[in-house]
């Protein structure tokens, strides 16, 4: 029979081996713990630098469609401004240049996990920005313009008794959004339409000069402008900035459906103000401009870019 000392000694073996296992255990929680959630915090910080480079390539892109070198150049800063290594940034465009993708690696060293045979770990984050024409818009205005070439920085009249010849006798190139009448209309011209507007719908003229809603509105619009924009530099967000859609050339008259194939922006000509009878006309500047939403990818458009991170 074993001794009350022999029975001391073992359970003293005992509880070191089970010490031993109960430290593995958690020197294995610690590595997973530790060092994976650094692993995570990583590739979070590198998932952000790799969508703030291809947003910014993107943008790029839009502003300077004949230079995709510059664009690749913008993300790679961009990757190491949010803490990229620039040797570990891959940037490439593809679809006739109206998409970037950034690709951004990187390795962690594990401080707990060598233990159980892990030294390191790699990592990656990509992020492909796409470009294109916006397919849809909350806030235009309810004016019109035909499908045609636009040409940036020339003057177009958006709203005038002209557009009898082409929108179709008795129509000033006005719009009925969300109802008809003088007061839908001057409320719409002064705010935006609220609904969505998508390339595809059939919306409706409203015929008509409505000298006094018009320039009630445009009025309101110029007013709120306290920062001297012009159609060459000009806020985000400014109220002489126009959104407004393009139509297919219509082939009826009075009040009728149109189709809408595009968006276009125009800058308010605020030194030229819309008068009463046939000179209540709305003149703006056509521009180019990036808005929030959905595109059609590649398309060329009239002006209204967005851009979509698809991954």
């Amino acid at each position: 029979m074993k001794n009350i000392k022999q029975l001391v000694k073992e359970e003293k073996g005992s509880a070191i081996v089970l010490y031993v296992m109960v430290l593995s255990v958690l020197l294995g929680a610690s590595a997973i713990v530790i060092d994976y959630g650094m692993l995570a915090v990583c590739k979070r910080k590198l998932t952000n630098a790799a969508d703030a480079a291809a947003l910014a390539g993107a943008q790029e892109l839009l502003e300077k469609p004949h230079s995709p070198t510059s664009a690749i150049n913008i993300a790679q800063e961009y990757a190491a401004v949010n803490g990229a290594h620039p040797a570990n940034v891959t940037v490439s465009l593809a679809n006739n240049n109206s998409e970037i993708t950034v690709t951004v690696a990187d390795t962690v060293n594990y401080f707990f996990a060598p233990i159980l045979g892990f030294t390191k770990g790699d990592i990656n984050a990509q992020a492909i920005a796409a470009t294109g024409t916006v397919s849809s818009l909350v806030g235009i205005v309810p004016l019109t313009i035909v499908e045609q070439a636009l040409i940036k920085g020339q003057e177009y009249e958006l709203k005038s008794p002209k557009l009898n010849e082409v929108i179709g006798p008795g129509n000033f190139g006005v719009l009925a959004l969300g109802g008809t009448g003088a007061s839908k209309y001057e409320k719409n011209l002064r705010e935006g339409y609220q609904g969505s507007i998508k390339i595809g719908d059939i919306l409706e003229t409203e015929p008509g000069n409505m000298s006094n809603p018009t320039k009630r509105a445009i009025e309101h619009r110029v007013n709120q402008c306290n920062s001297g924009c012009t159609h060459t530099n000009f806020l985000p967000g400014c109220k002489l900035l126009i959104y407004l859609p393009v139509i297919k050339q219509p082939t009826g008259q009075g009040r009728q459906d149109v189709e809408v194939v595009g968006f276009a922006a125009f800058f308010l000509n605020r030194n030229a103000p819309p008068g009463q009878g046939n000179e209540s006309i709305i003149r703006g500047y056509f521009v180019d401009t990036i808005v929030p939403g959905q595109i059609t990818p590649g398309s060329s458009g009239f002006g209204v870019s967005a851009i979509n991170l698809t991954k």
